[in-house]
């Protein structure tokens, strides 16, 4: 053979359109798809048909073969579109596929050397074809409407059994409900005149269980009432008790804050005492030291020259004035430590002599005493300034004497 008829006997267009021919030949219409179905699936198996016969006749030595490929391409469109119908039975896909064989159609019919309806062949062929799909489609219906006929008599008839079924069942239901109808009344009668006569049996029961309980709930309010008032006397008396220890408590704590505030007092006392005392030493030596040094260095006897020590007087007032100031302030702590110390004792010793007294009387002693120690003025420490100015005053005389 030729090239060229190698080329146009091998090409894979002939087992795409006999893989299409045959799946048109073997598949089965759809139930769902409308009736005009048939004529599309009838048409779609004539075209093939016919084109697989135009093919067959062609020449090797003058058809080209990208002829077989410009055929192949709607051949597979066709093949897909058709796949899809009979798949979900949707008109528009078996539209489509005969959209894809006008596709071939238009393809052969641009070739001025293929013979259309010229050839027998092909046209009986495409006819027979037809009337084929025609007749496979007449056949399928037909099947598929044995099918439903038997089974709407397979269904009519088990429907007939079921009705009959029914129809014994529910002359069975009326019977057995007569029956219960009338067993019904005979025990609601029962049933109401034994529950007439258990209400007042048990209402009788219960009056006289409300009686006696009545009865106890009284005794036991009188007894848990005394219990009660029993209680709350021994708790009047605990917090009593109580109140008593508390105050002693009370009182022996402020006591010690007292104790404490005296003793920080009487150490500040005896530090400022201590001061002044040193400060007061100091002022006397400087008059009267170097008049002592000299004397121990003549070794004779000696008198004090009060116009030689007068120029040293000035250091000593120097001296002498914070020392007066730290005697005053000794003494004001030392009156704030007796002021404590008395604070102490009053606190330390009132609760057993208040504890013998009556009421009345006790409250107006605390009173005082409260007056007495939470006042805000006390006993102040006594005012030196006069004691400093006649001081003051005689060592001014005295210098004026000894002056010359």
């Amino acid at each position: 053979m030729s090239r060229w008829t190698d080329a146009l006997m091998g090409h894979a267009f002939h087992k795409q359109l006999e893989e299409s021919q045959r799946y048109l030949a073997e598949a089965t219409y759809p139930v769902n798809a409308p009736d005009q179905g048939h004529d599309e699936v009838a048409r779609l198996r004539k075209v093939l048909a016919f084109v697989d016969a135009s093919v067959r006749g062609l020449d090797p030595d003058i058809v080209s073969p990208n002829l077989l490929g410009n055929l192949q391409g709607p051949v597979q469109n066709l093949q897909s579109e058709a796949v899809n119908f009979f798949s979900n039975g949707n008109i528009g896909h078996i539209a489509n596929a005969n959209a894809q064989a006008d596709n071939l159609i238009n393809v052969l019919a641009s070739q001025a050397y293929v013979p259309f309806g010229a050839e027998g062949t092909a046209a009986q062929e495409a006819a027979t074809a037809y009337q084929a799909s025609l007749e496979k489609s007449a056949a399928d219906a037909r099947a598929e409407l044995d099918r439903m006929l038997r089974g709407a008599k397979d269904d009519f008839a088990e429907f007939k059994r079921a009705e009959k079924s029914t129809a014994e069942r529910i002359e069975r239901m009326e019977k057995r409900l007569t029956d219960m109808d009338a067993q019904m009344s005979a025990q609601l009668n029962g049933y109401n005149t034994a529950f007439q006569t258990s209400e007042n049996a048990r209402g009788e029961r219960f009056e006289k269980w409300m009686q006696g309980y009545d009865s106890k709930l009284d005794d036991a309010f009188v007894s848990y009432a005394t219990k009660a008032g029993i209680a709350t006397q021994a708790i009047d008396n605990l917090q009593l008790q109580a109140g008593k220890v508390l105050g002693s408590v009370i009182d022996t704590s402020q006591a010690g804050a007292y104790a404490t505030y005296a003793t920080e007092e009487k150490r500040s006392a005896n530090l400022y005492r201590r001061f002044a005392i040193s400060l007061m030493t100091l002022a006397a030596l400087v008059l009267f030291v170097p008049e002592i040094v000299q004397a121990a260095h003549s070794g004779l006897p000696y008198s004090i020259d009060w116009q030689k020590a007068l120029p040293r007087l000035p250091f000593s007032l120097v001296l002498f004035a914070p020392a007066l100031y730290l005697a005053r302030e000794s003494s004001r702590h030392r009156t704030n430590e007796i002021t404590n110390r008395r604070r102490q004792h009053i606190l330390t010793t009132i609760g057993p002599y208040l504890a013998l007294l009556p009421e009345s009387k006790a409250d107006d002693i605390k009173a005082e005493v409260a007056k007495s120690i939470f006042s805000e003025g006390g006993p102040a420490a006594d005012d030196k300034t006069s004691d400093t100015s006649n001081l003051l005053a005689q060592l001014a005389n005295l210098v004026a004497k000894l002056k010359p």
